[in-house]
């Protein structure tokens, strides 16, 4: 299980419809680099967002999460990325809907839980475990989908992975009171219904909040992509993945 750092460091596959590769903004088709991984899906944005509006927010949490769009391409409703730098896996976590949850821990002990509920009510008290055996008590979520701004994904050493949220403004100052007001107290980043992260606040936090404690790269970059989730305001269709 990972834990927070001193500042409580508190602490997301596409349609190819027969297509072998993407194609670049000019129609030519664009192999994807060793490794790299093609997405295609059909957008429903329920929020006002045309499909090039989906398409650039999605570039931007790849690259935010330290991935990289090799090509890029919008027809009609149908979205195509090629990408480097990330798994199958997590590229079928940017689409999925799947994000990050932070709740107050009420208590903790050693202990297993049965499947994890993936989709726990918000205004409840959840039970939930980590992977290392730890089974948490947690309160109603203090924060959820749609708060935050940006999560950056990058290493403060060479051996450590960082997930770094900026919330945005009223969430950012609900932190802010939240933690002033709860020092010494505990909360955790769930994530599918499993705890990814807890820790002690251990001062007011003020600004972005840093995540870290043992990530790899792959975790850290799952956990970014979770933390921008568009939620239901975004769904996509017909998702095809292909590649690594």
């Amino acid at each position: 299980m990972k834990r927070w750092g001193a500042l409580m460091i508190v602490v997301v596959v596409v349609v190819m419809s027969g297509l072998s590769a993407c194609a670049d903004e000019d129609g030519q088709p664009v192999r994807p680099a060793p490794g790299g991984v093609e997405l295609e899906a059909s957008v429903h944005a329920t929020d006002g967002s045309s499909p090039s509006d989906v398409l650039a927010g999605l570039v931007d949490r790849v690259t935010s999460a330290d991935g990289a769009v090799v090509a890029k391409s919008v027809d009609g409703e149908r979205v195509r990325m090629t990408l480097s730098g990330m798994s199958r896996d997590n590229a079928a976590v940017l689409v999925s809907g799947a994000a990050a949850e932070t709740r107050p821990v009420e208590s903790s002990r050693a202990g297993t839980c049965g499947p994890p509920e993936e989709s726990p009510d918000p205004t409840r008290s959840l039970v939930a475990c980590d992977s290392d055996g730890q089974r948490y008590m947690l309160g109603p979520q203090l924060f959820g989908q749609g708060v935050v701004l940006k999560a950056r994904v990058g290493r403060s050493m060479p051996d450590q992975w960082v997930v770094t949220v900026s919330y945005r403004h009223d969430a950012a100052r609900r932190w802010l009171d939240y933690t002033s007001s709860h020092i010494g107290e505990s909360t955790a980043v769930v994530e599918s219904g499993v705890v990814v992260s807890a820790a002690v606040i251990n001062g007011v936090i003020i600004g972005d909040t840093a995540i870290s404690g043992g990530f790899t790269r792959d975790e850290a970059q799952r956990l970014g992509l979770a933390f921008t989730s568009t939620g239901d305001s975004i769904v996509f269709s017909d998702v095809v993945l292909t590649g690594a």
